[in-house]
């Protein structure tokens, strides 16, 4: 599970893309005139220990990634929704927030399942580490 302080990182981070962010388990999904937006999920966090050390002195590195789905309506065409995907490849790229660090966020496919329904939609898988000391 993603951490709460990570999430927050990420959602606060992609509002500076200017699109309204939605999150999991909130009343407001799509935005009702149609309008392009972002879906942010957690599909993986991975947790270990780094180091011992005295009680509450113990490293813990999350390694996950989050997955920003980027929605344009269909028949708009994909260059907004690319240049939305750089964008936030360029936001998040080496990026570090504290005891956050962004590695690589790479772009996702485009193929006919791209296509869904009243929105076309892109991917941007942002790969993290994140220590914790507890």
């Amino acid at each position: 599970m993603v951490a709460k302080v990570v999430a927050e990182a990420i959602e606060t981070r992609l509002a500076a893309i200017g699109l309204p962010v939605v999150g999991q388990n909130v009343q407001d999904g799509a935005p009702a005139d149609g309008s392009a937006f972002l879906l942010v999920q957690y599909p993986v966090t991975n947790a270990e220990p780094i180091s011992v050390g005295a009680p509450g002195e113990n490293l813990y590195r999350d390694e996950g990634g989050a997955r920003v789905v980027i929605s344009v309506p269909s028949g708009s065409g994909r260059d907004q929704a690319l240049d939305w995907s750089d964008e936030i490849i360029a936001l998040f790229r080496g990026h570090t927030d504290g005891h956050l660090e962004f590695l690589a966020p790479a772009g996702g496919p485009i193929d006919d399942r791209n296509d869904n329904g009243a929105y076309f939609q892109l991917t941007v898988a942002l790969p993290y580490r994140f220590d914790q000391f507890g």
